[in-house]
C-alpha cells in the first residue's frame, strides 16, 4: 500500500521504537503522513488476520535488524548496543519491574524508561539476550537458587519503584475509591 511493503512497515516501527520521529522517516518511505497512516492501518489489519502468525514472526525478526527494505544500509541500533545500556541480568530485571510498577500506578512505562536513557527497543533487544541466559540458568543444576535470586531481585525492585511511583502518582490506582 502506497509503496510500503511489510518490511518497510516493520522497519519503520522498529525505528520508531528506537525513538525516531515519524517525520524523520517519511522521506525514506517516500510518502506523507496520511499515506503512512493508511499503510500502517493496512499492515496492522493484515497481522490481525494472520492466523499462522507469519507476519508477527517477521515483524520480530525485522525489529532485531531494521536496516532492511528502504532502510537498507541505515545506521541502526543492534542488540549489542542495547546490552551496553542494559549490561546485566540485574539491570534487566530492574527495568522490567520499573515498567510493570509504573504501569500499575498509571505512569507511562516508556516515559520512565526514557528518563533512564533506555527505549522500548533497547529493552526488547536486550530481553532476547537475557531471556536466553535466564532460561539456560533455570534449566541448569542450580535452578532453584537462581529462581530465588530472580524473585529477590524482582521483589526488591518492586518495593523501590512502588515507593517512587506511588509518590509521583499521588497514590495507587483505586486508592481514592471507597466501598
Amino acid at each position: 500500500m502506497h509503496g510500503i511493503d511489510f518490511t518497510d512497515y516493520a522497519a519503520t516501527n522498529a525505528f520508531l521504537a528506537q525513538g525516531k520521529d515519524i517525520k524523520e522517516l517519511l522521506p525514506t518511505l517516500g510518502v506523507e503522513l496520511p499515506q503512512w497512516e493508511e499503510a500502517a492501518a493496512h499492515w496492522e489489519n493484515e497481522m490481525k488476520n494472520d492466523a499462522e502468525y507469519k507476519l508477527v514472526t517477521q515483524l520480530g525478526e525485522i525489529f532485531q535488524n531494521p536496516a532492511q527494505g528502504k532502510y537498507a544500509g541505515a545506521d541502526t541500533q543492534t542488540a549489542d548496543d542495547a546490552v551496553e545500556k542494559i549490561p546485566t541480568v540485574e539491570a534487566f530485571i530492574d527495568i522490567e519491574q520499573m515498567m510493570s510498577t509504573a504501569a500499575s500506578f498509571g505512569v507511562d512505562p516508556q516515559a520512565a524508561m526514557a528518563e533512564r536513557g533506555v527505549s522500548i527497543m533497547d529493552f526488547s533487544q536486550a530481553s532476547m539476550r537475557f531471556m536466553e541466559k535466564i532460561n539456560a540458568e533455570l534449566a541448569g543444576p542450580n535452578q532453584a537458587e537462581f529462581n530465588a535470586y530472580l524473585s529477590e531481585l524482582r521483589k526488591t525492585a518492586e518495593v523501590k519503584y512502588t515507593a517512587i511511583f506511588k509518590d509521583l502518582a499521588g497514590g495507587a490506582l483505586g486508592d481514592d475509591i471507597e466501598f
